[in-house]
């Protein structure tokens, strides 16, 4: 981090709108990002991290790579980074890091700004009565089995 970005807040919601620190896997949830900068960025980008208990990463990318129009930020006035998430996910507890850059082409940024790794802890929380699945993300497969008639 050069200290040029301030983090004033991460925030967790669930979709009433509730600030929540868990949310039952499957539903969706909204994590907000409260940011300044102390320089003026032209072109802001922003990535975010999700990994699970062994800091595996479960989930990244940015907003470049998502098409996501972003818009120039000004000296020390605040903006907002919304995420909306369905985190079809394992029980336990899963950390959200962010990322900030600056400019650039394709993947590669010209200038990489702040990186907070583990900001805050989201806990998933099993659907009743118990998950169907093991692993990290339930996938929802669908599953037919036919009998062969010889």
């Amino acid at each position: 981090a050069t200290g040029e970005i301030n983090l004033i807040s991460v925030k967790i919601y669930n979709m009433n709108n509730e600030e929540t620190s868990s949310i039952i896997s499957g539903e969706k949830l909204k994590i907000i990002f409260e940011i300044s900068s102390n320089r003026e960025l032209l072109d802001p980008h922003y990535g975010i991290i999700i990994r699970n208990h062994l800091g595996l990463s479960v989930y990244e990318s940015n907003t470049r790579i998502l098409g996501v129009k972003t818009y120039p930020l000004s000296i020390n006035r605040p903006s907002k980074i919304i995420t909306i998430w369905k985190l079809p996910l394992f029980p336990g507890d899963y950390s959200i890091s962010l990322g900030v850059a600056n400019g650039g082409t394709g993947n590669n940024f010209e200038e990489y700004l702040f990186n907070m790794y583990d900001i805050i802890i989201l806990k998933i929380l099993q659907k009743e009565p118990c998950p169907t699945y093991a692993g990290i993300v339930n996938l929802q497969p669908e599953i037919i089995v036919e009998s062969i008639i010889n």
